[in-house]
């Protein structure tokens, strides 16, 4: 019977490394509003949506009884605000799951991979991680890095049409947002670095078109280089995830086992397979692979990954569940037994 727990701030439970991140990003003024930018400029957020609504299997009360019961079970126990996500199921062996979110709704995907092989208790877990994204205000973050690749192409294009682009820009601006003069500005600048005056010549216009083209290709590095950066605190978000995923699950052996199937142990020694052994390889790999140089291949590694090592993942859930933290917030936050 688990505990349910109330008024979860991811102040309390976050990572540091992703508080040190994500605390800034949400104190930035103008975030929600580049957010909303995103979302209405790039149509592919809601394509991602027809195509998860259309492709993959809606688990409703009526369709799927237990899983949806399951999933109000972890919606619950963590208390959380709003409207239960939107559940799906999409085809594939792995054990994964991951959110969207539209303007009106977030969904849960779970794979059928996940069903199939994990435990009840261990879905709880994994259900609890995507809370523990949304919990945290990871998903709306997770979106824009999704989209910067998009949008860095699409800032090429238009460096390579100089002030056209600049044009071009304005026009997409003006047609798909009701907002105001200063917004569209802030699109042209985000793009060009500063907004471009009507032209008055030919030689003017040729100046600003090589201004333009200059400023654009600074713009391609530094989105790069912030696709580099939020895909390290996209990776850190995880460690916070694993945490709400631990509160909703409320035992770090299921836990664990989770992430250990997830790892690759093949469905054949799910019976003989060990948490304990499990524990033994993260320890393993801390003490071979915890020196510097090994700690700078390991950061090198994964520069292009978008989650951490589930040996890492381990590690991180384990140390801060012996750190005694995870018993402070369970008996802190405590309401009520569920029946």
């Amino acid at each position: 019977m688990a505990k349910r727990i109330s008024n979860l701030r991811v102040e309390e439970f976050g990572h540091p490394l992703d508080l040190e991140i994500l605390t800034p990003l949400k104190e930035i003024q103008a975030t929600d509003k580049a957010k909303e930018l995103f979302v209405k400029l790039w149509p592919q957020v809601r394509q991602e949506t027809i195509a998860l609504c259309g492709s993959h299997f809606h688990v409703t009360q009526g369709a799927c009884p237990n899983l949806y019961a399951l999933a109000k079970d972890v919606y619950n126990t963590l208390s959380i605000e709003g409207n239960l996500p939107i559940f799906y199921v999409e085809e594939g062996y792995h054990i994964n799951s991951y959110t969207l979110k539209d303007k009106e709704n977030y969904y849960i995907v779970l794979t059928t991979g996940a069903i199939d092989r994990l435990s009840s208790e261990e879905i709880k877990f994994l259900v609890g991680h995507e809370f523990g994204h949304l919990i945290s205000g990871h998903v709306e973050f997770q979106l824009l890095l999704a989209f910067l690749p998009e949008s860095a192409r699409y800032i090429l294009r238009l460096t390579e049409l100089g002030n056209k682009g600049i044009r071009v820009v304005s026009d997409i601006a003006t047609d798909t947002i009701n907002d105001t003069k200063e917004t569209v500005d802030k699109i042209k600048g985000f793009i060009f670095g500063k907004k471009n005056d009507s032209l008055k010549n030919s030689s003017s216009e040729k100046r600003n078109e090589q201004t333009g083209i200059t400023t654009g290709i600074k713009t391609i590095i530094g989105v790069g280089d912030s696709i580099t950066r939020l895909n390290k605190w996209n990776r850190i978000s995880e460690y916070t995830a694993d945490r709400i995923g631990l509160l909703a699950c409320q035992d770090i052996n299921v836990a664990l086992s989770t992430l250990m199937k997830t790892s690759g142990l093949p469905q054949t020694y799910y019976n003989s397979a060990s948490v304990e052994n499990f524990i033994k390889q993260v320890n393993e790999f801390n003490d071979i692979y915890g020196g510097k140089y090994d700690s700078i291949l390991k950061e090198l590694d994964m520069l292009d990954e978008d989650h951490p090592w589930m040996v890492r993942r381990a590690a991180e859930l384990l140390q801060w569940y012996e750190s005694g933290a995870y018993e402070r917030m369970l008996n802190a936050k405590e309401l009520p037994l569920i029946k």
